[in-house]
């Protein structure tokens, strides 16, 4: 994990941030910001909010959060967005808490073949 967070952290696309308590890491958010053809200015998408089980409810996610959209706006980004699985409820639950609606469906399509 932490060589992927290292490469992550060093396309320059976007932020890698941590929120630690002491010497207890709390959570952790990815983001990534990328030009698209339809949108005037890059898009932001959090590709990645994991928030310790016993830090929920304190905070934390909403901190990173806010802290990613702090960076997108100074980047020239549209607001972030965010996608879960679709079997993640308390994620949904907390997205929709932190303000975000549904706006889209993201769909995957299994490679055809071996």
């Amino acid at each position: 994990m932490g060589r992927r967070l290292a490469v992550l952290a060093g396309t320059g696309t976007g932020p890698v941030l941590v929120a630690a308590g002491g010497d207890r890491v709390l959570g952790l958010i990815a983001a990534h910001w990328t030009p698209m053809p339809f949108a005037d200015a890059p898009i932001a998408r959090i590709t990645t909010l994991v928030v310790d089980e016993t830090a929920r409810g304190l905070g934390v996610g909403g901190r990173l959060v806010d802290a990613v959209a702090s960076l997108a706006r100074r980047a020239g980004c549209a607001p972030p967005g965010a996608a879960t699985a679709a079997h993640r409820a308390d994620a949904r639950a907390f997205y929709g808490s932190a303000g975000f609606t549904v706006s889209s469906w993201r769909l995957h399509r299994p490679f055809q073949g071996g």
